[in-house]
């Protein structure tokens, strides 16, 4: 299964952005490691990010995880889901996250693509892993120092620590 989300719709209709204070980059950093725990501890899962950015170019960033990628959408993230859609339409193991009706999840129906709401998604995410659930490749206690330790670098980077 590949997730592909509009990470800052999921920011906003999680309540993500209140819980850290209004901080955007610490909202982005906190739903990050909330879904590389998530994608850590299932086989055959993955995820990509999608950012609205004037400056992304269509860019990939830097990803602690192979499960994981984050994707700088040149201008609006809802034209690159909607292309992605349009390019993978015959992929059956495809689900968009969004809460956007309007746009996103219309083009997902059109082109018979699965999708779930943003907060079915992060209900989801946050959930414990059942033993039934985590198979062989569940998150051991050094894959979670490994994680921890990636992000203090990126926010030693960012020059927040």
């Amino acid at each position: 299964m590949k997730y592909i989300r509009d990470e800052y719709n999921l920011i906003h209709r999680a309540g993500i952005l209140d819980r850290c204070g209004g901080d955007i980059t610490r909202s982005r950093e906190k739903l990050e490691h909330i879904l590389i725990n998530y994608l850590s501890a299932r086989s055959g899962v993955t995820a990509t990010i999608v950012y609205d950015s004037r400056n992304g170019g269509g860019s990939y960033g830097k990803s602690p995880s192979t499960k994981l990628s984050l994707l700088f959408a040149s201008g609006d993230a809802d034209s690159a889901i909607n292309a992605y859609i349009r390019r993978n339409r015959t992929r059956k193991d495809i689900v968009i996250v969004s809460t956007d009706r309007k746009d996103i999840i219309s083009t997902a129906k059109g082109e018979r693509v699965k999708s779930r709401s943003s907060e079915s998604f992060y209900k989801m995410i946050i959930r414990p892993v059942s033993p039934s659930q985590a198979g062989p490749k569940s998150l051991s206690t050094s894959k979670t120092s490994e994680i921890t330790n990636w992000y203090k670098r990126i926010l030693e980077e960012r020059g927040r620590v």
